[in-house]
């Protein structure tokens, strides 16, 4: 299939963020505290969502009927740890080029909820054309209808979160897992049309998929 739209998501498809959302995460539940989970916990179990893992983890115990407004803390206090100080995975840069010069429309839907996201992007002068940040299903579905899509399998949505690449599959995308994010391959491989193990892949997977 012929694609005309590529879909992506920002925090472990071209952003390499794990280790600050680790050690953010680590820092929040020592303030409110929690045991901290281990980073291999962290990896198998933020697939499910972020406000599940914490509610799972210990959050549930004291936030109660609460858990909004103490998220909403949680989230600033994620944000003050240096997250502007990641970087992009090797070759993102040149997979957006490639993108754009071969005229895809390329929207990047971020479930983070930070304006830091788009300021990064334009900060480091990357060729996209749509930037969505928020829940993800309601960003799918705006990105959509803003961009005039009249065939959803048009579309190749890249993410790195099984669950994200869930409600693509029932918006009717083609699905693509990057297995080097957060979650792990087994997952992806469960719902995703295709995978790729490192971001430069996806470039041959169009080349292929011509």
């Amino acid at each position: 299939m012929k694609f005309e739209y590529v879909f992506l998501d920002w925090d472990g498809v071209l952003y390499n963020s794990f280790d600050v959302h680790y050690q953010s995460i680590a820092n929040i539940f020592k303030a409110f505290g929690l045991k901290i989970p281990s980073k291999e916990i962290y990896g198998q179990e933020i697939g499910k969502g972020t406000k599940r893992f914490y509610l799972e983890n210990g959050f549930d115990k004291i936030a109660g009927n609460n858990f909004e407004n103490i998220f909403k803390e949680i989230q600033k206090l994620w944000v003050k740890n240096n997250y502007q100080d990641c970087q992009l995975f090797e070759g993102a840069r040149e997979t957006l080029e490639f993108l754009k010069n071969n005229q895809f429309i390329i929207a990047i839907i971020s479930s983070n909820i930070h304006d830091h996201v788009p300021k990064i992007i334009r900060k480091l002068n990357l060729p996209v054309d749509k930037i969505y940040t928020g829940d993800k299903a309601i960003n799918l579905k705006l990105a959509i209808d803003e961009l005039y899509v009249k065939n959803p399998q048009k579309i190749l949505f890249v993410d790195d979160i099984a669950e994200n690449l869930k409600i693509a599959n029932d918006y009717q995308m083609t699905t693509c897992g990057a297995s080097y994010g957060f979650d792990s391959k087994k997952n992806l491989e469960k719902v995703a049309n295709y995978i790729i193990d490192n971001v430069s892949e996806l470039i041959k997977l169009l080349k292929t998929l011509k």
